[in-house]
Formats: C-alpha cells, sequence, structure tokens
C-alpha cells in the first residue's frame, strides 16, 4: 500500500499543479482583454466627450479655452442677418516644440445641426502663429438668430489625425 502510495501521490500533486497553472493563464487573458475594453471604452468616450466653457482642452500639448460666451451688440456699420452677435472669447497656449497655427476659419458653430456664419463686425477674429511657450487671446463672432445651446466644433490643424473638439455652448 505504501508502494502505491508513494506513486499515486506525486501524479495527483502533478495534475493539481498543472490544473492551477491553467486557471491563472486564463485569467490573466481575461484580465488583459478586459483591460484592453475598459481602455478603448474610455478612449471613445473622451473622443466624443463634449466640453462646457470654461473648460480647458489639451491637444498635442496645445492648450485651448473657450473661456466666456455671450451674446453682444453688433457693429453699428454691419447689421448681422440673424439679428444677434454671439461672441465666443478663446485662449490658446502651446507647451508643444512646434509653432501651431490657430484661425478662427477651424471652428464651426451648429446650431439644431446648422451651420452659424461668422459675424466680421468689430474686432478681427483670432488668428495666428503661437510659438513654443506663447499664448494666444482673441474672439470669434457668429451671426446668430436666439439665444439657446449651440455646438462649437474645433478641428486643429497640427493634430494629425484630425479629431474634432466639441464644446456645448449655452448662451442666455
Amino acid at each position: 500500500m505504501k508502494k502505491k502510495l508513494r506513486y499515486i501521490a506525486p501524479m495527483i500533486l502533478a495534475l493539481f499543479l498543472s490544473a492551477c497553472g491553467d486557471t491563472k493563464v486564463k485569467k490573466e487573458e481575461a484580465d488583459s482583454s478586459t483591460k484592453t475594453e475598459q481602455k478603448a471604452e474610455k478612449k471613445e468616450k473622451k473622443k466624443n466627450k463634449t466640453y462646457k466653457v470654461g473648460e480647458t482642452v489639451k491637444v498635442n500639448d496645445v492648450k485651448i479655452t473657450i473661456t466666456k460666451a455671450k451674446i453682444v451688440k453688433p457693429d453699428k456699420n454691419i447689421k448681422p442677418q440673424n439679428g444677434k452677435v454671439l461672441q465666443l472669447n478663446i485662449t490658446v497656449k502651446n507647451s508643444s516644440k512646434n509653432k501651431v497655427y490657430v484661425d478662427s476659419s477651424h471652428f464651426t458653430l451648429l446650431k439644431g445641426g446648422k451651420s452659424q456664419d461668422e459675424y466680421y463686425g468689430g474686432k478681427t477674429p483670432i488668428s495666428g502663429d503661437i510659438n513654443k511657450g506663447e499664448k494666444l487671446s482673441g474672439i470669434i463672432k457668429y451671426d446668430v438668430s436666439k439665444k439657446g445651446t449651440y455646438k462649437l466644433i474645433y478641428t486643429p490643424t497640427f493634430s494629425l489625425d484630425h479629431k474634432e473638439i466639441k464644446w456645448k455652448i449655452d448662451v442666455k
């Protein structure tokens, strides 16, 4: 009996240990695929995130902030076709190693899916090269018909994937 036990015990131990090894491998695979899925979900949420006025968005070491959104009086010489002028104050800080170019034409304002025209009365809209470590502040004005909720889309030219950054603009 001792002889049989001496041979059977190591076989049972070997089977037990090999079974434990398989379980760990499967668990690691499940964990890594779950982590990959979670990362993909976070990336998708970040990709589709809509920011608010006052929030800073960082794209390739360039920070963009819509600091203020308000209805302003139109220029006395240029009447807006839709009746009101929405002014967006924008600040862009370049912390990247390269010079970047920002222009009002990179921004699109939408109301109910319809693009709103830029208003060119008054000050010149934001536009210019921003050197490393520098900041540019300016405005963009839009010809709008009423107060409400708008969506501002920015497509940076310095981003290789042409990612769109979106802000929700509530005008009261």
